[in-house]
């Protein structure tokens, strides 16, 4: 295929085919990547994944590098259903939140083996680290913010340092998640959601 050909391929998508198509390739990367490591990964492979050509893919991403990070963006968000919880009780969406850590379904784990990949390649990649910081800033300021309206409420005990407990609760989980994939003979499902329930036990307000 020529690259007239590819643009005007491009050209004539609709918004909504075109987001239905980056989210197929996106999706197909995080697949590769869990199952076969970043450096195992070609784009060849995504645009079979995807059903497209690699003219297309190249198209919309500049680069392997462009790709991944893009890929991260993709599946390292907020909770898909937050703002149908934005009403509830703190304590409630923090739950919410954290329940995908303790993997209850092959594509949590499948998830999280990506992370890890994309994790041990931003330890070596400066653009890569930058934009997963930027990424946590965002997660740390969610969770900063349901834990002060859960103080504000009296649900949370009002004695708790915020930013500590942030700290602490990112990273449990993140610990907790990568253990389910490195270590999990001794940190199973169940295991990692009955710790994750005893450290919000703990943050919880003694009753009146």
């Amino acid at each position: 295929m020529t690259s007239e050909e590819i643009f005007k391929d491009a050209q004539d998508l609709t918004a909504r085919e075109v987001s239905s198509r980056r989210v197929d390739v996106l999706r197909a990367v995080a697949n590769l990547i869990a199952e076969h490591g970043i450096d195992g990964m070609s784009m060849r492979q995504v645009a079979d994944a995807a059903g497209l050509s690699t003219g297309t893919i190249n198209y919309y991403f500049r680069n392997k590098q462009t790709l991944i990070a893009a890929a991260m963006d993709y599946v390292y968000s907020l909770p898909a259903d937050r703002d149908a919880l934005r009403n509830k009780p703190a304590l409630e969406q923090i739950r919410n939140a954290i329940s995908i850590f303790s993997f209850t379904t092959e594509g949590h784990r499948r998830w999280w083996r990506f992370w890890l990949e994309y994790a041990a390649r931003a330890a070596r990649d400066q653009d890569l680290m930058d934009s997963h910081d930027e990424r946590y800033t965002r997660q740390r300021r969610y969770f900063r913010a349901l834990i002060d309206a859960g103080r504000e409420d009296r649900e949370l005990r009002p004695d708790i340092d915020v930013d500590e407990t942030v700290d602490t609760l990112l990273a449990l989980i993140d610990g907790l998640a990568t253990h389910q994939i490195i270590n999990s003979r001794s940190v199973n499902p169940a295991r990692a959601a009955h710790l994750l329930e005893r450290f919000l036990e703990s943050l919880t307000a003694p009753p009146a």
